[in-house]
């Protein structure tokens, strides 16, 4: 019997691609499911495209789907925050896992029940990604992430040919495909994680508003427990990829390296001179011209949220060491 999973989709904005998302959600080989989608306040035709979907394809009915409206813009975590501690509170004890998926994203058949077997296979799985390649190129996007010292990211085999990197381990005689592989994070374009875990570390951040780094800080928290954060190569899908902030504008920047510099408050290793001596080796080396008035800045509001943020960090420390006595 499979076991049952929550799917949140969260949207904003996101007309060209909301359907295909959904779509590719009922056409999987993993069924056992209900698709929760949140509506971020979009200004777009978003809720008519899903009011569409949920009206007209076969299947679909209130036992397996919900359109929740936000009547403002929560972001990511914190619209995740309202649906799950609000309309799905009673019911999350149901599901054994809950899968995000963003609304540019478009799966594989057989995406979801990779990512099940993922976290099926081993119980010390806490957190599970897949394969995420460009919308419309075999080219990847993204086969889980690095952190660098001052909590730069990168994403896995970003850029390299989908069809190169399996003549790669062909020619290795290993098919690293077909394994899981453990990864720092996974991106929250497509993360499952075990709903139990999920609840007991409060979901995500919703300090990292509006978008950014909660997903890492996540990871970063299950890892600290004991739990292996992977990525199953078989679990395929497609991103479109920043449809709604432009990636490397300004504003993406601004972003980016506020919330970086709060995840490294909340988890660098104290009393922070590996990440101060990481960080000004890549500013002065590495940082270009048009981050520098975002890392001011970042720098300024991280400064006059400092208190807070330790606050923060030494609550995530009592949750932690909570969860790990159970």
């Amino acid at each position: 019997m499979e076991p049952k999973s929550l799917i949140v989709v969260i949207s904003y904005n996101s007309e060209s691609f909301i359907e295909k998302c959904l779509n590719s959600v009922v056409s999987q080989d993993y069924h056992s499911w209900f698709l929760l989608v949140v509506d971020n306040n979009s200004t777009d035709l978003s809720l008519s495209r899903i009011r569409e979907f949920r009206n007209s394809v076969p299947g679909i009915s209130p036992k397996n789907f919900k359109l929740l409206k936000m009547n403002e813009n929560y972001g990511f975590a914190g619209a995740i925050r309202k649906a799950c501690w609000g309309y799905m509170q009673k019911r999350l004890k149901d599901y054994r896992y809950i899968i995000f998926l963003n609304p540019d994203l478009y799966l594989d058949t057989s995406a979801l029940d990779q990512l099940i077997r993922a976290l099926e296979g081993d119980r010390r799985i806490g957190v599970a990604g897949g394969l995420i390649l460009d919308y419309e190129q075999d080219t990847i996007q993204h086969l889980g992430g690095l952190v660098s010292s001052n909590y730069l990211t990168t994403h896995i085999g970003s850029g390299k040919s989908y069809s190169q990197l399996k003549d790669k381990y062909k020619q290795e005689k290993e098919n690293v495909l077909d394994t899981v592989r453990d990864v720092r994070y996974v991106t929250g374009a497509m993360l499952a994680t075990r709903t139990e875990l999920f609840t007991g570390l409060g979901g995500f951040d919703t300090g990292y508003r509006p978008a950014y780094f909660e997903e890492l800080d996540y990871c970063l928290k299950c890892a600290r427990l004991g739990y292996r954060v992977a990525v199953n190569p078989l679990a395929m899908a497609r991103h479109a990829e920043a449809v709604t902030l432009k990636k490397y504008s300004s504003s993406f920047y601004h972003l980016y390296h506020k919330n970086r510099i709060r995840c490294a408050v909340l988890n660098a290793k104290l009393p922070y001179r590996e990440f101060w001596a990481a960080e000004r080796k890549w500013v002065r080396e590495q940082s270009t011209a048009d981050q520098k008035r975002a890392l001011r800045s970042a720098y300024a509001k991280n400064f006059l949220l400092l208190l807070f943020n330790l606050a923060v960090r030494i609550k995530n420390h009592f949750i932690l060491n909570r969860l790990k006595l159970k």
